[in-house]
């Protein structure tokens, strides 16, 4: 079972990926979709390398994000299992 890590910013494009990547090989994918719990680890080590931060900008954008994600459920993922927080 994967984790959406809703406080990303590339959340969406992980989960298509990874939800492209099972209907292609014929198994089953599982995401927990969470709103994130390494926000400081993230921003951290996005300045060490000198990259953007990865992280949504305010807490509200996470929310949002976390939400999109919420709604989306298992449409159209014929093989998307969603378990929420």
């Amino acid at each position: 079972m994967s984790r959406a890590q809703c406080y990303l910013r590339d959340t969406a494009a992980r989960l298509d990926a990874d939800v492209s990547r099972a209907a292609r090989e014929g198994w089953h994918f599982g995401a927990k979709t969470v709103r994130g719990a390494y926000l400081v680890f993230e921003r951290a080590r996005a300045a060490a390398r000198g990259a953007d931060s990865p992280v949504h900008a305010t807490l509200q954008d996470t929310h949002a994000n976390y939400d999109r994600r919420a709604a989306r459920g298992c449409s159209p993922w014929e093989r998307l299992e969603l378990t929420l927080e």
